[in-house]
């Protein structure tokens, strides 16, 4: 650390171009080397596999601006061809990496946004009643996430952006299949798009009625109580409050017929978009189109709009730090967050950076939802394996050779001499499931709804999952097997609760965990008493705190009172 601000890289970027035919990136740059280091081997890093040599340029000191013009230009061409065969990561940081007296250094190519422009923008962020209309601008700091040169190459869309104090980005992704219809290349063109935009903020501006969108992740199912909250919200305001939901989705068909139910991607699809002002769901405003779209008017709009934040799981288990699009200033910024207790209402306060009026302790809708400890002794004794994807295995394109697919073919073995086959469900992650389906527990993979999984699992083995809580609501018990704990705290950071916290044995080793299930499962039954105690109950109210089913009337009436219906 110490060398990388002895050695500081002055630089300006010149251009940017990412189009079918590659990245072209041009810059002046020069290392600043007062203190005569050996430098060596400068490198641009595009991706952790595309490293490209450039120029040595040093100077003693930093140049007055018209001296640094005569710097000379360092320009690279990367042919797409050779992006689109790498195996890389979604996001690629645009650095520079060279040697300093043998030692590695990098720093991070930007392209920050002018101090000029951010004065502009701070100014027009707008007050409060301005944000319940969906009518306030972006601050600048917040831009950085809109694309602002995008291509589709291949099966893969590409798009540059700024990251955290500006830094540029590379994302690639596979394609949505969407984007290869015809209705995408109409609708999401910049002209449509823009103008949809422009009659979006006249209608809001005008108008005196309120739009609220509801959805879940990917506005691609119905089970998080969502579609309850927003029928209830119909029939109290008459009309103005619209569930949105993919077609695909094994859902559509059984609630298409409901008040507000409307197609994703339809007409009245991008038609209430643009006209919305509050967006009330369980994920963040990206669900509502494309994942990392390279629509920046649509990435605009939707980081615009009023955000109520239902939330999919309990926030005290995995922490949410700067980098987390939900952490006031990202993507997804809090307008409100709906929480079930006391602890986790202080954690959010902190985590997110809101006051005390944006944490809603309502509890989630989605516990109205599920009966409270309706698993018993004499349940079924189904086992559920359900394990996190790790942002560090994000880059594999040969999923079978993660850690995550390793331990879950551990983890089945070690359960299949303890439980009957046929007992144990395993929920794995998309990315991993058709290598997964090849194996001899193919048939012991869960396809359907984890609501409904949930409502039989006895006892749920997860690492990180928020889902433990909802599983301990029903009365099962819960074993977190954190093999990886000390690479996913540094990458992802801290876990919340303290130890006397969790609501249920921790185990970090196939062989602690081998001797927690000898000692809580005999002849294939699971015993709760060994699971579930006093403690366990105590660090579990102070999470969720409520066991009625009253969640969704008093968030209506806090939906009332904020003036969002």
């Amino acid at each position: 650390m110490e060398l990388k601000k002895e050695v500081p890289y002055s630089y300006k970027i010149l251009q940017i171009k990412l189009n079918k035919k590659g990245l072209t990136l041009a810059w002046k740059g020069y290392f600043i080397n007062p203190h005569n280091h050996r430098l060596e081997d400068p490198k641009l890093l595009v991706t952790d596999h595309i490293r490209l040599p450039i120029e040595l340029y040093e100077k003693a000191g930093k140049l007055k601006k018209w001296k640094a013009l005569f710097v000379p230009t360092t320009q690279i061409k990367i042919p797409i061809s050779k992006i689109l065969e790498d195996e890389t990561r979604i996001n690629n940081h645009l650095r520079i990496e060279l040697k300093v007296d043998g030692q590695m250094i990098s720093h991070y190519l930007g392209k920050p946004i002018s101090k000029n422009k951010l004065k502009k923008w701070n100014q027009k962020e707008g007050n409060l009643e301005k944000r319940r209309k969906g009518l306030s601008l972006l601050k600048a700091e917040r831009l950085y996430i809109l694309p602002i040169r995008s291509c589709f190459a291949g099966s893969f869309a590409l798009h540059i952006r700024r990251g955290l104090k500006g830094m540029l980005v590379l994302v690639k992704r596979p394609m949505d299949p969407y984007e290869r219809t015809r209705s995408y290349r109409f609708y999401e063109s910049r002209l449509v798009s823009s103008c949809m935009y422009l009659w979006g903020r006249v209608k809001k501006t005008c108008s005196k009625k309120s739009v609220n969108l509801y959805y879940e992740k990917y506005a691609g199912k119905a089970e998080e109580g969502t579609l309850e909250l927003q029928q209830a919200a119909w029939m109290e305001k008459g009309g103005g409050n619209y569930f949105i939901l993919d077609p695909a989705s094994s859902d559509y068909e059984r609630i298409k017929d409901l008040p507000g139910v409307v197609a994703k991607y339809s007409k009245k699809y991008y038609k209430l978009l643009y006209r919305a002002n509050h967006l009330i769901a369980t994920e963040a405003p990206a669900h509502l189109s494309v994942l990392r779209t390279n629509n920046p008017v649509l990435r605009r709009l939707l980081m615009e709009d009023y955000f109520v934040f239902l939330q999919h799981g309990v926030t005290y288990l995995k922490p949410h730090d700067k980098q987390s699009s939900f952490v006031t200033g990202r993507d997804a910024q809090l307008d409100a967050i709906l929480v079930n207790g006391p602890r986790e209402a202080e954690t959010c306060r902190e985590m997110f950076r809101l006051s005390k009026d944006q944490v809603w302790q309502t509890g989630m809708v989605i516990f109205d939802k599920i009966k409270y400890q309706s698993i018993t002794q004499t349940s079924q004794n189904i086992v559920t394996i359900m394990l996190t994807w790790k942002p560090y295995e994000e880059q594999l394109l040969d999923f079978s050779k993660s850690q995550y697919y390793k331990e879950i073919l551990a983890l089945y073995d070690l359960l299949k001499g303890q439980i009957r086959q046929e007992c144990i469900r395993i929920v794995a992650h998309p990315k991993v499931a058709e290598a997964l389906d090849q194996t001899p527990f193919a048939k012991n993979l869960y396809q359907g709804k984890i609501f409904d999984l949930l409502d039989q699992t006895k006892l749920l083995i997860t690492d990180y999952s928020s889902v433990c809580y909802q599983s301990y609501y029903r009365g099962a018990g819960v074993i977190f097997y954190q093999y990886d704990l000390e690479k996913f705290e540094e990458t992802c950071g801290k876990l919340l609760p303290k130890e006397e916290e969790y609501i249920g044995p921790r185990v970090f080793t196939m062989e602690e965990l081998k001797l927690q299930l000898e000692s809580v499962i005999l002849d294939g039954e699971i015993n709760l008493s060994k699971l579930r105690g006093k403690q366990e109950d105590q660090a579990f109210l102070q999470v969720v705190s409520d066991h009625d089913t009253g969640r969704k009337d008093r968030l209506i009436e806090r939906l009332k009172i904020e003036k969002l219906l």
